[in-house]
């Protein structure tokens, strides 16, 4: 595990120098594509390792699911689907809410409050969704970036 985060900082350390030696120079591209792969690095890690709840919706009770997940890009492993549907929730391609349907029988002066159906496919506030977008354009971003470096590295002629 620690190897891991060795690892990570290390190509951290890597982008940094490269985003120095780029700014120095005046290679901008390049420069602001080291910085969005920092800005990715940093994204992804409080992406998978902030504390949240699942926030899926529930197919049978109301309500969104409530159980604690590690990162706030996977839904829990506890229910069913939640790993997966929680970033797809987040695109627009997870659960759908069912349309609330009224009871026929009951009078509207009843006491009882009515259930709120959810009207989300995933209980999220919006700076979680603006998280996960933002982490998606600079991984995006980053990635084009390097992949341009790395074509004109290789592209270059040796005269």
């Amino acid at each position: 595990m620690h190897t891991r985060g060795w690892f990570i900082l290390g190509f951290a350390g890597l982008l940094l120098f490269y985003a120095f030696d780029e700014f120095r120079q005046t290679h901008w591209r390049s420069a602001f594509g080291a910085v969005a792969g920092l800005l990715a690095i940093g994204l992804w890690l409080l992406l998978t390792k902030a504390a949240g709840l699942c926030g899926v919706l529930n197919l049978n009770r109301l309500g969104n699911c409530r159980n604690d997940i590690n990162g706030l890009f996977f839904g829990c492993e506890r229910a069913k689907n939640h790993y997966w549907l929680r970033p797809l929730g987040f695109v627009g391609l997870g659960r759908k809410p069912k349309p609330s349907r009224k009871n026929a029988g009951a009078s509207e002066s009843e006491s009882e409050p009515a259930l709120v159906a959810p009207t989300q496919a995933v209980a999220d506030t919006t700076p979680h969704r603006i998280l996960f977008y933002a982490t998606m354009v600079s991984t995006t971003f980053a990635v084009v970036s390097g992949l341009t470096d790395l074509l004109t590295f290789f592209g270059k002629d040796g005269a």
